[in-house]
């Protein structure tokens, strides 16, 4: 386990009279169970990570708090939801400056997640969390120095018209737009890089885990990773306008637990920012 948070620094130019900067993070994973719960998660987690999720999410805070910067967080705050780790976040993060994207751990009501991939689960779990976040958990705006940060709840792998009709209206107020999502957009690069680092404890074909997987993959998956990120035609023409758009700037993701920075060819730039329950922030400036 590493000793201490590694605060990583990125620099997108994206056109701007004076610089903006935030604190990137994701995949905090708290986890915490109620009083006779006995998930079996804490216990992992808590044996494999040392206690550190805990210690490295407050650290990573005050650091935000240290520096002045707004904190943008890409989902799974929470490991699954439990009113334990809901009081910790409403005392250590709800009084801080932050914007927040949604991931999939944070609707999962139980560990493990039954019945997650059914329709309507996330409708049911929903309430449950939303209280306990300040923006609107399946879409959600903000403009901060000049650019307007844009959150799209994709931690199920779907994307919806209303959504897609939504961001379309966030882009016609010509700020120029960093997208906060949980799951990154699929590209070779990174794909592979994910298939090289699962290879080493997956038996067959791993999943890469992002949104927009080419049938070429897919169909060397299994069954159940197939259908979790197979997309919908929906999802599909989201996706092209989204890397298509040219007022759309920056991507900030997590989800896939590495770090990873990459440009598209039409120049949207995405970022993938490992966990805080490994210890990792990004400070991202645009110019």
């Amino acid at each position: 386990m590493k000793n201490s948070t590694t605060i990583l620094k990125s620099t997108v130019s994206i056109g701007l009279d004076a610089p903006v900067r935030f604190l990137h993070l994701t995949d905090s994973h708290i986890c915490l169970d109620d009083e006779g719960m006995e998930s079996g998660r804490q216990s992992w987690v808590h044996q494999h990570f040392e206690n550190c999720e805990i210690e490295y999410f407050l650290a990573l805070c005050e650091h935000a708090k240290q520096k002045g910067l707004p904190i943008v967080h890409t989902g799974d705050l929470y490991d699954f939801q439990s009113e334990r780790a809901f009081a910790f976040t409403d005392e250590h993060f709800a009084p801080l400056d932050y914007f927040f994207a949604a991931g999939n751990h944070d609707f999962f009501h139980t560990w493990p997640p039954k019945g997650y991939s059914e329709s309507g689960y996330k409708t049911r779990t929903l309430p449950l969390v939303a209280p306990h976040i300040g923006n609107d958990l399946i879409f959600a705006s903000r403009v901060m120095g000049g650019v307007n940060f844009v959150s799209l709840d994709n931690s199920f792998y779907k994307i919806t018209e209303k959504q897609l009709s939504k961001l379309r209206t966030e882009v016609e107020k010509g700020y120029p737009v960093v997208l906060c999502m949980h799951i990154p957009l699929f590209s070779e690069e990174h794909a592979e890089r994910l298939y090289e680092e699962a290879r080493q404890y997956t038996v067959g074909q791993p999943s890469c885990f992002l949104l927009g997987i080419p049938e070429e993959h897919l169909r060397l998956y299994k069954e159940e990773h197939r259908r979790e990120q197979t997309c919908d035609e929906t999802t599909l023409r989201a996706i092209e306008y989204i890397k298509n758009e040219k007022r759309i700037k920056l991507i900030v993701a997590g989800h896939t637990h590495d770090n990873f920075e990459e440009v598209f060819p039409s120049g949207l730039v995405q970022i993938t920012t490992h966990g805080t329950y490994y210890g990792f922030a990004r400070e991202i400036t645009l110019t």
